[in-house]
């Protein structure tokens, strides 16, 4: 996934491309492609397949994916939320993977999500009342303490 983005990491001003380690305590930047979809038997389509909505490099957490076909797929068949709903709950989801939230969440079947209520993190978050879509106070924590970007 990661070679993928390469060609599009920043540069700096009139410089050259920054390197991978590149870190900073002005800003924080996040990596965020636009994808079709995932793999063939990830794509909702009537086949009865699952869903991959988006995805973050888990080797490093500076990459995501979001996928447009099934987010588009589940916000249709499910109708709990508009398509740019679920493509925008998707989005802050997986950037906040970037940012490596759930490092081991309480959830020991599913770690890399916050399952033990309804937040950003929880796993399924068309799911979440737009009430409690919110980062777990753990993860705004963890968000204070950075000085540099993820």
């Amino acid at each position: 996934m990661r070679d993928i983005a390469e060609p599009f990491r920043g540069t700096s001003p009139g410089g050259a491309p920054r390197p991978n380690n590149y870190e900073t305590p002005y800003f924080w930047s996040v990596y965020i492609l636009a994808a079709y979809e995932s793999r063939y038997n990830f794509d909702t389509d009537s086949n009865g397949t699952g869903a991959i909505l988006g995805a973050t490099d888990a080797e490093q957490y500076q990459l995501s994916v979001v996928y447009v076909e099934p987010i588009r797929d589940v916000a249709s068949y499910y109708g709990v939320l508009t398509e740019a709903e679920a493509r925008a709950r998707t989005t802050i989801h997986e950037v906040a993977h970037q940012f490596n939230l759930v490092e081991a969440g309480p959830d020991e079947e599913d770690p890399s999500h916050r399952n033990d209520g309804l937040n950003i993190m929880n796993s399924s978050t068309r799911t979440v009342p737009e009430n409690l879509f919110y980062f777990h106070e753990i993860e705004i924590v963890s968000l204070r303490n950075r000085i540099l970007s993820p």
